[in-house]
């Protein structure tokens, strides 16, 4: 019973250990593959499969239900341009047409709505409205609510409008249905405004624009007087023979009719007052020889009347034409198709998993050689080759891996037949290619900043703290220093030591120096305001020759400025006071002296015989 329950459970070991359930981590050095390459290619493959898919399917959706809905406006376009002619009949007082013409019209604009919901069967309703959006003919189910006739009326455009119909609103079917209501606004192509406004821009605005003599524009009068008789008031003889008084009285009639729409305070333009005293002054400026008040008041007329024109055109809308369509079955046919493209793309999906799944077979057949390899390897054989015959980047890189390898055990072996002592020298040897001692003579301007009070600072207060006000500090006069393209060479404690070359380096030296001081006055100026600890500045800056070279040791060393020159302005910067530039007196004879500066005492310095000229610079 026992052996049984043993084997049992290293059955079941064995099983888990092959996910790395009861695997050791502790020891372990090499990770276990969870995700392995042909993973990752088919989970890849899949992502961008399916967010091609998902990004195509959406892209069909919308392609077709607007294809299928912009045959739809399409269709109900026709329908508005078949019956938009005869259904301003019905709308259009001013056309003097009989009952009996009327009631003709009205049949066929009828008979045209009816062949039209027949061959549309999604059709539910045809709507035609006036422009207010009153109801004035409709055929089919009635789904098409006022609320609906109102919102398309605010606006004389396209709209289309999503509706829900249910069986609970209308019992023609069981059911709810998607519908869309597309309204189209129906313009007149015929009848006294539009044939008011085509000749107003066939006769009068030619005349403002190229001109027109008495008699052409008598000829032009006549033969608009002829046309329009009907329309005009005979009796009203305040301008008789006036081509522009004709059109005025035309507007005035169409105003009456209600078919021109001129709003409250543009309705002085229909009253003969203001194209009276427009022609008095005409005579006048005739009479005087003032042909500028002549062309202003001409202007001053067609500017009017182009005015009403305008109001004309914005009035030839007269109406809608709402359709109400079921896109129901729309939806369905376009989801049936969808439906299809989903099966061919699975199709497609499950053909290319197969191909990565076999194809990839290879690549981790690779792979695994080279595992096998490095598992070879780090077990002591060295003579071990790695073997892949691909011509691809994992067969270049076994090749990389061969002759990594040989290069190791070439070093490994050459080891063994040198001594411990050779080597050393042999290191020795190389290294003193890079040699110590000078490199060369430059004469260069220094510059040594010391942070005053910083050391009794550091010991009040917390490392982390010191260093963060210490880099505040150092950070703003490096800044500096590399402005004017210095040379930062040290950092020691709370001193900066810089140097500059080039032909005006006397001058650049006492710049920078100016501008730390200013900058570390205006940082203070900053920090008290926040309540925080505020430090100045001791500067120092001199001239002189300096030799660069290679110093340390042949196993450490650096590059540095070594002299006298170095050393005076180290030890200028230590005399200066707190906010003080100390000059030397070569810096100061070598700079432009565009400078304030003034001349103090001479100066102890420790390594000099005498005390040592100096200038104090006023930043």
């Amino acid at each position: 019973m026992n052996i049984l329950l043993k084997v049992k459970i290293e059955v079941f070991k064995n099983f888990w250990n092959r996910f790395g359930i009861f695997r050791r981590k502790r020891n372990e050095t090499i990770r276990r593959v969870l995700f392995g390459v042909r993973f990752r290619l088919i989970f890849g493959f899949s992502l961008i499969f399916f967010v091609f898919m998902l990004i195509l399917l959406v892209i069909t959706y919308f392609y077709q239900y607007n294809l299928l809905l912009s045959e739809k406006v399409r269709s109900v376009n026709n329908l508005s341009k078949v019956v938009g002619g005869v259904f301003e009949i019905l709308l259009e007082k001013s056309l003097d047409s009989s009952s009996l013409e009327i009631e003709s019209q009205k049949r066929f604009v009828e008979s045209n709505i009816e062949n039209f919901v027949n061959l549309n069967e999604d059709v539910l309703e045809v709507v035609l409205t006036d422009r207010k959006g009153k109801r004035v003919f409709s055929r089919g189910k009635k789904v098409v609510s006022k609320r609906i006739l109102d919102t398309i009326s605010r606006d004389n455009r396209e709209q289309i409008i999503s509706i829900t119909v249910t069986n609970a609103q209308k019992s023609f079917e069981k059911g709810i249905y998607d519908c869309r209501v597309i309204s189209l606004p129906i313009q007149q192509t015929s009848g006294l405004l539009v044939s008011v406004n085509e000749d107003f821009d066939r006769y009068v605005k030619k005349m403002y624009e190229v001109g027109a003599g008495t008699s052409q524009r008598e000829r032009v009068y006549e033969l608009l007087r002829d046309k329009y008789k009907e329309f005009l008031n005979e009796k009203d003889k305040v301008l008789s023979n006036d081509i522009d008084y004709l059109f005025l009285n035309l507007y005035r009639y169409l105003k009456d009719k209600d078919n021109l729409v001129i709003p409250r305070n543009e309705m002085y333009l229909l009253n003969h007052r203001w194209l009276l005293a427009e022609k008095k002054r005409i005579e006048v400026g005739i009479k005087e020889g003032n042909l500028t008040l002549v062309k202003n008041s001409y202007d001053k007329i067609f500017q009017n009347l182009s005015r009403l024109r305008e109001y004309g055109e914005r009035s030839r809308f007269i109406g809608f034409n709402v359709v109400a369509f079921n896109i129901t079955s729309l939806s369905e046919e376009i989801s049936n198709n969808l439906m299809v493209l989903v099966i061919v793309f699975l199709s497609v999906y499950v053909l290319s998993v197969i191909i990565i799944f076999v194809v990839s077979r290879v690549y981790v057949e690779n792979i695994k050689k080279l595992e096998s390899w490095g598992i070879e390897v780090s077990k002591g054989n060295l003579s071990a080759k790695v073997e892949v015959k691909s011509n691809d980047e994992i067969g270049r890189l076994s090749d990389v891996f061969n002759y990594m390898l040989d290069e190791i055990v070439s070093r490994y072996h050459l080891e063994k037949f040198v001594s411990k002592s050779t080597v050393s020298m042999i290191k020795d040897k190389r290294d003193k290619t890079i040699s110590l001692g000078k490199v060369g003579r430059k004469n260069l301007a220094f510059l040594f900043s010391d942070v005053r009070g910083f050391t009794s600072f550091s010991e009040k207060n917390d490392p982390e703290v010191v260093v963060e006000v210490l880099n505040t500090y150092l950070d703003i006069q490096a800044r500096i220093i590399k402005k004017y393209k210095g040379d930062i060479d040290d950092f020691v404690g709370d001193q900066i030591m810089a140097h500059f070359s080039g032909e005006k380096r006397a001058d650049t030296a006492v710049k920078v120096a100016i501008e730390i001081v200013n900058s570390i006055k205006k940082l203070n100026e900053e920090r008290q305001k926040e309540g925080l600890p505020t430090f100045e500045v001791g500067v120092g800056i001199h001239i002189g020759d300096v030799v660069v070279g290679n110093v340390g040791s042949e196993f450490r060393m650096d590059f540095a400025c070594v002299g006298d020159a170095v050393n005076t302005c180290s030890r200028l910067c230590s005399v200066a006071k707190p906010m003080e530039i100390i000059a030397s007196k070569d810096i100061i004879e070598k700079s432009s002296k565009n400078f304030n500066y003034q001349k103090i005492p001479p100066i102890p310095l420790k390594g000099k015989e005498y005390p040592y000229e100096v200038y104090s610079v006023i930043p």
